[in-house]
């Protein structure tokens, strides 16, 4: 059974400075988060402060480790960690696992893995195949496939990517399409527009 659903757009602006010590090998990043959601009577305004601390053990493999401040209609923390590993000069995947606080929007549990291949000579063309799956603090469950492209031009990033997922009990089937603009400088910030719909 498909889920019939009004289109929601989702206007994401994020804003990331960085603190780096020895010489990138770790990093502490402070963001901020808001999103917009239409109609904004039903969805409300999602707000959100994050700090994550990075470590790169070596050019192939790094860690992260994360807390988010969230506010909608009340307020939540979400702890996450993750880890990014190279299998090859074409090859990379990213592993993720977190969890928040009861609340009726974020997950009590959520584990992410995606692989990601390089395409072309210049390697600035992206495609990534991923897949979730969300626990929350009631019964629901979701699955979600996620599949899409990024393209690096200079000190811009672009992409697109499709969610499908299926939502339990009831087997119910939605999707989602994104498009996010980023900018910035590693190093320096990374200001991020994003659109879902």
């Amino acid at each position: 059974m498909k889920q019939k659903t009004a289109l929601l757009l989702i206007i994401v602006l994020a804003f990331t400075a960085t603190v780096w010590s020895e010489v990138f090998l770790n990093r502490i990043e402070p963001s901020i988060q808001y999103e917009y959601l239409d109609p904004d009577s039903l969805y409300g305004a999602w707000s959100a402060v994050n700090v994550t601390y990075f470590r790169e053990v070596n050019p192939y493999f790094n860690y992260h480790l994360g807390a988010t401040a969230h506010y909608r209609n009340d307020a939540a923390l979400l702890l996450y960690g993750g880890i990014f590993k190279t299998l090859s000069r074409k090859l990379f995947t990213n592993l993720a696992i977190s969890g928040a606080t009861k609340c009726d929007y974020l997950q009590k549990y959520r584990f992410d893995a995606d692989i990601n291949l390089k395409i072309f000579r210049s390697e600035a063309l992206i495609a990534t195949l991923g897949y979730a799956y969300v626990n929350y603090h009631n019964v629901h469950e979701d699955i979600i496939w996620r599949y899409g492209l990024s393209v690096y031009i200079t000190r811009f990033i672009f992409q697109f990517m499709i969610f499908d997922n299926t939502s339990k009990p009831g087997d119910i089937k939605s999707s989602m399409n994104l498009f996010s603009i980023g900018y910035g400088i590693e190093g320096w910030q990374w200001t991020y527009l994003t659109f879902n719909f």
